[in-house]
């Protein structure tokens, strides 16, 4: 962190902003959130503030999502051809179908 800090590179936490959304145009990266404290357990104007929403999800054009049949993975994807799951059993239904059989989370490769 000293490292961070001494190259006035901003840090973001979610043990003080909740959860952080990065959105890009291609060149540009904004955060949902300010950036957090350089001190462990450090408490910063970010902290203070209301952590903001995650996005709901989003399903693939068709509206259909796949997950893994069995492995850890809790994630959801919307291409099926995504590196993560490629040539693997999967099943297929809505986000909210994926959710329910313990995949909650969007891919962070395919699902945009």
């Amino acid at each position: 962190m000293d490292k961070l800090l001494s190259r006035n590179i901003p840090v973001y936490r979610t043990d003080e902003c909740g959860t952080i959304v990065a959105t890009s145009d291609g060149s540009k990266i904004s955060f949902s959130v300010k950036p957090g404290d350089y001190k462990a357990g450090g408490s910063s104007s970010a902290s203070a503030s209301t952590p903001t929403k995650t996005p709901p999800p989003q399903p693939a054009p068709n509206g259909v999502v796949y997950w893994l049949n069995s492995g850890t993975s809790k994630s959801y994807h919307s291409d099926l051809n995504c590196q993560y799951i490629e040539g693997k059993f999967v099943s297929s239904g809505s986000v909210q179908a994926a959710i329910n059989a313990k995949h909650p989370d969007p891919c962070n490769k395919c699902v945009k």
